[in-house]
């Protein structure tokens, strides 16, 4: 067992004794241990000019090497930082440099910092080593303050637990905003192994995902259960022999004859990683294991007395891993981080309520029974309905009354107002203020709120109501051909999405649903492995509703192998067109948010679909013949063929 706690002295050491060993992998850069810890020396002594002594900084970095490094830099100067995910709506991100008076924004553009100071004439302290968000109960986010122990001890159980060694090839797949994102950072370059950081496009695509962790000969990672499931599911990674879930209830999956070990990781950004439990397919019960090293854990009654085994209460976690407190929230603070006694020799203890509901197991293992409060956890992220009420009351004036509701990881609004509110406008106008993942699926207007018996809203009626809405018979005059297309359509979309047919209709929209691009490129892929029938993804995308996807499978020689996605007009005149190949195994609606921001554009635009991918016939294997396919197929697409010389 390594007892030491002085991380980075041992991550700097490396430098010393495996200089040449790779440390840092992004898309453009390999940076080895020597070279790190140069470069982190460096940004010490330019962050130094800055002053920036017992402040806090906000980092708006892209995903790549430069993050571990002035992360790295910032933990050996002691100064406060609040990691940002650059995607999330610019708003949110002042309002959390608002909420944790940073002094400073650091940026990094073609390998130069950039440091943009914030004028205040008074700001409040922190020890903290760093301050992370999470969604709050009053619409604002809760600024975090971790300690520094909790990245000591978090290194030292996790190289431990997982045997990580110089060896290993760590994705780094987290958002830089999630807590667990640190774990991944320290704990690989505390072991000496290669931190290889998983860019945006590449997160966001399990296609491209899989050929990066061949690629790479990923041995390790973590991930949320979604995200987890779909590997254990579809991916052969030779050389994975960890992969971890963290963010959300462990699902059900088949665990037999896997090469690799799966891990259940509960935690909160609270406390940080604080229980672990190996997922075998024996396992006759889910739960989320043990404590990890010097953690602990109780299940508190309604009087935070230490209940007994088997007993259901509050889970609450203590030891050197929990946060200080909500910065400059004292309320908050007091109400979640308080000091009980423990079971055993009745000492007074510190540590986090978790608002999870659990009972521990004769097997010492603890089970988890779900949110106490309002909080859920979707995709990995922690989110507070009131965060999106307070929302809503930006984006309507008129608004009079919200309720907001999570069902099978997808967010249900009720709305009343003084006006009639256009359902795709409003949630449009919610992405200004919320992040993607916090978005309702729907949006329902009411005349009022209906009351259960305890004068509370009834949200067993709310959900009947839509669900009759959704089931209702309506008389309509359509082919067979169109009833069984719709038929087919409607069992593959429950099978993606995971949902009963009974809550799909003609009217059902499959993006509303839930359905992701990704979940729309493996419908196209099933529809051409059930039917033989090619289907641009793009259109897929387009006629999301189920009735008018049916009409687009109706119709027979629809599919473009070059997808049109601006034709040429008469302005263009005889200016170049561009042909784009696809991204690994994606298609034509991987470019659709890139091309939809282009305003007329002065050239015709067109994507390669992925012959390998679309193909009932032969694979083309090998890039040189590939391409050549490719390019027989330019010369001889039809809307370009007397200007091919020019594309």
């Amino acid at each position: 067992m390594i007892e030491s706690n002085n991380f980075l002295e041992q991550i700097f050491d490396y430098a010393n004794t495996i200089p040449h060993q790779i440390a840092l992998v992004d898309d453009e850069n390999e940076v080895t241990y020597l070279e790190m810890k140069e470069k982190v020396e460096e940004t010490i002594r330019l962050l130094k000019k800055y002053q920036l002594d017992n402040q806090c900084v906000a980092l708006q970095v892209t995903r790549g090497v430069y993050f571990p490094i002035i992360v790295l830099a910032l933990t050996k100067m002691s100064v406060t930082f609040i990691p940002q995910d650059i995607t999330q709506p610019k708003e949110r991100l002042n309002q959390m440099i608002e909420t944790a008076q940073a002094t400073a924004i650091i940026s990094v553009k073609d390998g130069n910092y950039h440091v943009q100071k914030i004028d205040k004439e008074k700001f409040k302290s922190t020890n903290a080593w760093a301050i992370y968000f999470t969604s709050g109960s009053t619409g604002i986010p809760k600024a975090v303050e971790i300690p520094i122990e909790n990245v000591k001890n978090t290194v030292i159980w996790e190289k431990n637990e997982f045997e990580i060694s110089m060896k290993d090839r760590v994705a780094a797949y987290t958002p830089y905003s999630f807590a667990i994102s640190y774990i991944e950072l320290f704990s690989t370059l505390y072991s000496g192994a290669t931190l290889y950081i998983v860019n945006e496009q590449i997160r966001h695509d399990l296609s491209l995902l899989k050929e990066y962790l061949v690629k790479y000969s990923i041995t390790f990672m973590n991930t949320t259960a979604v995200i987890g499931e779909q590997i254990v599911k579809n991916m052969k990674i030779p050389s994975l022999r960890i992969l971890t879930f963290s963010g959300q209830r462990f699902p059900k999956i088949d665990l037999t004859k896997l090469p690799y070990k799966v891990f259940n990781v509960y935690g909160n950004t609270e406390c940080g990683a604080a229980t672990i439990k190996e997922m075998k397919y024996t396992d006759k019960k889910i739960t989320i294991g043990k404590p990890v090293y010097r953690m602990n854990a109780l299940v508190l009654g309604e009087q935070n007395e230490s209940l007994a085994e088997g007993e259901v209460g509050e889970l609450f976690i203590y030891g050197p891993q929990v946060a200080m407190g909500y910065y400059f929230n004292s309320d908050a603070t007091s109400k979640t981080f308080i000091t009980v006694e423990s079971s055993n020799n009745k000492e007074k203890v510190r540590g986090y309520c978790t608002g999870d509901f659990a009972r521990i197991l004769p097997t010492g293992e603890i089970e988890y029974l779900g949110r106490r409060d309002r909080q859920y956890k979707i995709n990995g992220v922690r989110i507070d309905l009131a965060e999106i009420e307070e929302a809503l009351q930006k984006v309507l004036p008129q608004l009079q009354q919200s309720y907001v509701i999570v069902r099978k990881n997808r967010i249900y609004c009720w709305i009343t107002s003084q006006k009639c509110e256009n359902e795709q406008l409003v949630l449009k106008k919610l992405k200004q203020y919320l992040p993607n993942v916090m978005i309702p699926t729907r949006l329902i207007q009411r005349e009022s709120l209906p009351l259960n018996g305890n004068g509370k809203t009834d949200e067993n009626l709310l959900f009947d109501e839509l669900s009759e809405q959704g089931n209702m018979n309506v008389k309509r005059h359509i082919s067979k051909k169109q009833a069984a297309i719709e038929a087919y359509i409607t069992t593959v979309w429950a099978q993606i999405l995971n949902i009963d047919e009974k809550n799909i209709t003609f009217e059902s929209d499959f993006k509303k649903l839930g359905a992701s691009s990704l979940q729309i490129m493996e419908l196209g892929v099933k529809i051409l492995q059930d039917r033989n029938q090619k289907v641009n993804f793009v259109e897929l995308h387009k006629q999301s509703k189920l009735s008018d996807m049916a009409m687009l499978l109706a119709e027979e020689n629809r599919f473009q192998s070059i997808y049109t996605f601006v034709a040429r007009t008469d302005k263009m005149k005889e200016n170049p067109g561009i042909f784009i190949v696809h991204s690994g195994n994606t298609g034509s609606d991987v470019y659709r948010p890139l091309f939809e921001k282009i305003i007329e554009p002065d050239f015709p635009i067109y994507v390669i679909e992925p012959h390998n991918l679309l193909t009932s016939g032969e694979r083309i294997d090998g890039i040189e013949n590939i391409a050549k396919y490719y390019s027989e197929l330019i010369e001889n697409f039809a809307p370009e063929k007397n200007l091919a010389r020019l594309n």
